[in-house]
């Protein structure tokens, strides 16, 4: 188990972007039925050899009566990263 208690950052630099967590979090829980409401988590990772640049990663925990496959899993990614994206 992984519990989210805090965030070091509430606004994230990706790519130049300035994005608010709470912002991403909200687009991919409104983009992804799949996921439980309020457990998504949106961070910085930084990118090994640039110490500069960071990446966005969100983390969600799927919704109990949802297939754990990788069909599943795939189509979850997908539609959070369209949703993020748009």
């Amino acid at each position: 188990r992984l519990y989210m208690v805090g965030r070091i950052k509430d606004v994230l630099t990706v790519r130049g972007r300035t994005l608010h967590a709470s912002d991403v979090e909200a687009c991919a829980e409104a983009g992804c039925t799949s996921l439980r409401p309020g457990c998504v988590a949106a961070l910085p990772v930084g990118v090994v050899g640039r110490a500069a640049e960071e990446q966005l990663v969100l983390m969600g925990e799927v919704r109990a009566e949802v297939p754990l496959t990788a069909k599943a899993l795939e189509a979850i990614c997908r539609e959070v990263a369209e949703s993020v994206a748009s």
